[in-house]
């Protein structure tokens, strides 16, 4: 039989939780041990970045990218959909 206290004392317990690992942890310290403990994902960081931006021309580059890909695929659905922007 399924107990709804209970239920509610278990998602009660388990959010504390969460928002002490919050308070406690920055966010590469509430994640670095998720899956293998394997680091080599943090050694890619620096090359990561060269990689941004020596051929992507940067991260103002590519976010500008990034923009304009969301408003043409806005567009592109707005016009199939025959509907309008909520936010412009």
């Amino acid at each position: 039989m399924y107990n709804v206290k209970h239920n509610h004392t278990v998602t009660l317990s388990t959010n504390i939780y969460l928002l002490i690992i919050m308070l406690i942890y920055d966010s590469a310290g509430r994640f670095e041990y998720t899956g293998t403990r394997d680091y080599t994902a943090f050694a890619t960081f620096p090359a990561a970045l060269r990689f941004v931006d020596e051929q992507l021309g940067g991260l103002q580059s590519m976010r500008a990218y990034n923009n304009a890909l969301l408003r043409e695929g806005s567009r592109l659905v707005r016009d199939k959909w025959k509907t309008f922007y909520v936010v412009s």
